[in-house]
């Protein structure tokens, strides 16, 4: 059972049918077949009936060449290599086998040959000789990591509404805009650089350009942290400490999420006054928000609404670029370089709740047979054993998008989602990380009940926390796909009402000035391929899409592997001094190269 356009899918009987429905999402050849002629009856535009004959011509090859493989297979079951003589043409011969079973090959390979080489090559990354270098010396990266080091020192940690150490200490963040003037003397005393701080805690730096009918450019951070309730399991023994190792690798809250943007950001800035690049001939905005991981509601919205009004009736950003995934190593198998995945799209996000109050309060010593804590906790198991369907379809154009620089065997999976499509989701499943991106997540949170050991609670409640694939559209299918799998009339299910549920974003285009700069960046600083892809949480950015048509997610720093980003509000956040200075090379140059007209 799953969430769809429709509202969720229809329960089966057969098990095995369930299976495939709920696992992989997957619909027989048939009916892929006849999904396709309905496009084609219904899509008024020439290139979706195209696509549509195209696969029908697939599945209608695909099929023929499944019939000849049973004819080469019912020759040789039925007869002996002579059977085709000694029956009088009645059998199948070895002949008639082997002619079959060639046919069936050679259909096969020239489709998914026939696919791979339709696919172009979008990606710069081969004609970059070397990477592109700061010529920083040890001192000034030393200097760039202590300035980290002292901006995670700054317990800038945001609450959410209903947490119980909900002390957010707001004088802390003046603090810290006090220390980002020290670090960065010039950006605070250049006269074409304006200083704004948005309703008392958020920053918007202006650095006004020569030519005003070039549209800005925005690039995001945050200064705001999550908090660090597993301190105790951590290396270091103060997660707010910035400590320094011996490896030059810093240490803290914030790390990566997200204080190493706001200081690279500024550093960049920094790096063109000392050259005297006074200007640019394109505007820049810098938006340092106080409340993302609590939703922006009083930082990066007001922020919003500032650069709105300084950009006039009907202009809007030429590019948004915020914080989102970044360089991993060791995603394709054969591959060993990293890939970039740049969010052009994000999940939405709903929590509910769920509430049973069937049972009423008594004393333990007298229980009933079912109780509000034991429906809930069903209901809970039936949640996690019904997840929403999957999806694969923009990961595979994003995979698309990056498979030319990649090994030939990969590009013929992707380059075929009709065939590949299976073992793609079967392959993805298997890690979170990567489950995430096929389909709407579903994360148990908060439970809360009873108040006194002897005493039988009469309400039982728990939280659910979705990131809404865009396939699941809205909070209202989300909803009703959580009801249908619990499929239990004793428990209410209601949206949690916050500042934090949103529809999924609008999808930026991958052909736009925006990426392709992104994209050009990675291959000068890092020689990488890129891909689009989903952003599986939420960002600033959900404020700002009146703001930009175009607007992006990544944050270029390389991980070993795709585990490594369990440290994202987890446990031992950490980045390396190189990873720091390849992401001051990668907003130089980006800043750079879209800084002129040219």
């Amino acid at each position: 059972m799953g969430g769809c356009e429709d509202g969720p899918r229809r329960m089966h009987h057969c098990w095995v049918c369930a299976e495939k429905e709920e696992v992989f999402g997957e619909p027989s050849v048939s009916q892929k077949a006849m999904n396709a002629l309905q496009d084609a009856n219904v899509c008024s535009g020439f290139e979706h009936t195209v696509k549509a004959l195209v696969r029908i011509t697939q599945y209608g090859v695909v099929m023929l060449i499944l019939a000849l493989a049973m004819i080469g297979y019912g020759g040789i079951a039925m007869g002996s290599p002579f059977a085709g003589a000694s029956s009088g043409g009645a059998g199948f011969g070895w002949r008639t086998c082997i002619i079959a079973s060639l046919t069936a090959v050679v259909g096969l390979v020239t489709i998914l040959g026939f696919n791979t080489m339709r696919l172009t090559n979008k990606q710069v990354v081969d004609t970059v000789k070397c990477k592109r270098d700061l010529g920083l010396s040890e001192g000034e990266k030393r200097e760039l990591a202590e300035m980290l080091s002292r901006a995670i020192q700054f317990k800038t940690i945001s609450y959410d509404k209903d947490d119980e150490e909900n002390q957010t200490d707001h004088e802390v963040f003046s603090n810290m805009h006090d220390y980002l003037e020290a670090c960065f003397p010039l950006v605070h005393s250049t006269k074409t650089i304006t200083k704004s701080v948005i309703n008392d805690f958020s920053l918007l730096y202006e650095w006004k350009g020569t030519n005003p009918d070039l549209a800005p450019v925005i690039l995001m951070a945050h200064m705001d942290v999550v908090p660090t309730p597993n301190a105790s399991k951590w290396s270091v023994q103060d997660p707010f400490g910035g400590v320094i190792d011996e490896q030059g690798t810093i240490w803290g809250r914030g790390a990566i999420d997200n204080k190493h943007n706001v200081i690279t950001q500024l550093a960049a800035v920094e790096h063109f006054l000392k050259k005297g690049v006074k200007q640019l001939e394109r505007t820049f905005f810098f938006s340092f928000g106080h409340d993302e991981e609590i939703g922006g509601v009083n930082g990066a919205r007001h922020v919003s609404e500032e650069i709105l009004t300084r950009l006039g009736p009907g202009r809007k950003a030429e590019f948004i670029l915020d914080e989102g995934p970044f360089l991993v190593k060791g995603v394709v198998p054969g591959y060993e370089g990293a890939i970039g995945f740049i969010g052009n799209r994000e999940k939405g996000s709903v929590s509910a709740e769920i509430k049973v109050d069937c049972c009423p309060p008594g004393h333990s010593s007298m229980p009933p047979p079912v109780s509000n804590i034991g429906i809930l906790s069903e209901a809970i198991q039936n949640l996690e054993k019904r997840p929403f369907s999957t999806d694969v379809e923009g990961y595979f154009a994003g995979l698309q998008y990056a498979s030319p620089s990649l090994p030939w065997w990969f590009r013929v999976i992707t380059a075929n989602p009709w065939l590949f499509s299976p073992l793609l989701k079967a392959h993805m499943l298997k890690k979170p990380a990567t489950a995430a991106s096929t389909r709407t997540t579903t994360a148990v949170t908060i439970l809360r009940s009873g108040a006194k050991i002897n005493v039988l609670p009469g309400e039982a409640r728990a939280w659910i926390n979705h990131r809404i694939h865009p396939k699941d559209k809205n909070i209202e299918n989300v909803l009703a796909h959580d009801r249908k799998a619990i499929n239990d009339k004793r428990v209410t299910v209601s949206e949690f009402k916050s500042d934090g549920n949103i529809v999924p974003s609008p999808i930026s285009p991958v052909d736009s000035n925006g990426f392709m700069a992104i994209r050009d960046s990675v291959a000068r600083c890092f020689k990488c391929p890129v891909m689009p892809c989903l952003m599986p949480g939420n960002t600033d950015t959900r404020w700002f899409w009146n703001v930009s048509d175009n607007i992006y997610r990544f944050t270029p720093i390389v991980f070993e592997k795709l585990d490594d980003t369990k440290m994202f509000h987890g446990i031992d956040e950490r980045i390396s001094t190189d990873n720091l200075v390849g992401l001051l090379t990668f907003y130089v140059d980006l800043v750079e190269s879209v800084g002129t007209s040219n």
